[in-house]
């Protein structure tokens, strides 16, 4: 049952008052707060006092070390956040549809998508939303998770196994890591080769905080294989270019290696027992508005994924037709996709 009545409500607070609360909440004091928002202790407490009086419910316990919220503070957090969202998704569609519109979307991605889309999609965001201005970040999927969760960026491309459960997304594209080895190497002109057949082999990876790294260690732990990598190298050109060099082989998705294809220097081979897939998610954050120029954003994103998977660098869903897109609420316990086969 709720605490607050609902005569008056209109009379409550302005915008302002509600920031000021919410900020008090998340910085966990007044003094902090006020340091963040550039706006005087007093201020605060005024319109925290405001609110109190209205509702006739204390809102914070204050204390030596700041400000821990009440049960009913709880309650009116969880409402104002939804209320400051609303607010934040009307102005930036107002301000869209006005004629001069403003709008603005950040998209997020790891390395292999970031190789694969960036550059179509910005490409083709100036020509069709060219009003509106796109920043793109790339990085780890561990971070891109971080960003999308916490509000920083609209759209975040990342392996479904790093979900968390408040997270949904989109599939876009399966992929199922390959041996990248020299033209020269042995097993250069098989088609495929078992899991097992890694040990001992030299390895150039990735660094651990790489989200395949991850994947590959997890799947050799399960297996009992002790893996050999000599070097660790973040970054593609480098590892591509110690392959080319016989120093070792590589671990790699189809997608990384979008534009080598015709690569001479290099061997591709297919792992088996297990094959290991990894699923390439869209998730959009449930922290900023979803504006008209995120939603073009997101539909070009869903195009240009169709077409990665139309080049056979990456699959489809095998029970899904490719167009169709889920919306998903992964399982933490599934890491990773493992099939033998």
């Amino acid at each position: 049952m709720s605490v607050f009545k609902e005569e008056g409500v209109e009379n409550v607070f302005d915008v302002h008052g509600l920031r000021y609360f919410l900020q008090v909440a998340d910085s966990g004091g007044f003094s902090k707060a006020a340091a963040v928002l550039n706006v005087p202790q007093p201020t605060l407490s005024r319109s925290i006092r405001r609110l109190e009086e209205h509702f006739k419910a204390r809102l914070f316990d204050r204390n030596g070390r700041g400000a821990l919220l009440t049960e009913a503070g709880e309650s009116f957090y969880q409402h104002g956040k939804a209320i400051l969202l609303r607010l934040e998704q009307a102005q930036a569609e107002m301000a869209e549809i006005s004629s001069n519109p403003t709008g603005s979307a950040v998209l997020a991605l790891g390395p292999v998508a970031g190789k694969v889309l960036s550059s179509v999609v910005a490409e083709r965001f100036l020509k069709e939303v060219p009003s509106s201005k796109l920043r793109i970040v790339e990085s780890y999927t561990g971070f891109v998770l971080e960003w999308v969760a916490n509000g920083r960026v609209d759209i975040g491309l990342l392996y479904e196994d790093a979900l968390t459960p408040t997270l949904k997304g989109e599939r876009l594209w399966i992929e199922e890591p390959v041996l990248v080895s020299s033209s020269t190497h042995a097993f250069a002109g098989q088609e495929s080769i078992s899991f097992a057949q890694l040990e001992n082999m030299p390895l150039i990876l990735p660094g651990r905080p790489h989200g395949l790294r991850l994947r590959i260690d997890e799947v050799a732990a399960e297996l009992g294989i002790r893996l050999n990598v000599v070097l660790e190298v973040d970054g593609l050109s480098g590892i591509l270019d110690l392959v080319r060099r016989d120093v070792g082989c590589s671990i790699l998705t189809p997608p990384a290696l979008y534009g080598y294809k015709h690569d001479a220097d290099i061997a591709l081979t297919k792992l088996r027992d297990p094959v290991v897939s990894s699923t390439v998610v869209a998730v959009t954050s449930k922290q900023r508005p979803m504006t008209n120029t995120v939603k073009a954003l997101l539909q070009i994103v869903r195009e240009e994924a169709r077409k990665v998977r139309s080049t056979g660098f990456a699959k489809s869903d095998p029970v899904r037709k490719p167009d169709n897109v889920e919306i998903l609420q992964p399982r933490i316990a599934q890491r990773s996709r493992i099939s033998r086969s």
